[in-house]
């Protein structure tokens, strides 16, 4: 997973889950530097949002679907 092009790692801050064809990125604590475009890419299928922060926020949840993929 990138955000901003900038591959982002499962830690204290961010949580990754995989169910089926659902990916989600959990980021605790929100920040500013968290907004940007988050990109996902399995097997040439790629599909991306773009996160705005806005005020405090404790917790973003993005979700990707993505088909034609059995498992990461």
């Amino acid at each position: 997973m990138l955000q901003n092009r900038m591959e982002i790692f499962k830690g204290a801050k961010d949580e990754m889950i995989q169910e089926g064809f659902i990916h989600k990125l959990v980021i605790k604590k929100l920040v500013a530097k968290d907004a940007g475009n988050y990109t996902l890419s399995c097997d040439g299928v790629t599909t991306s949002c773009n996160v705005t922060v806005k005020g405090k926020k404790a917790l973003c949840l993005l979700s990707f679907l993505v088909f034609g993929i059995a498992s990461l």
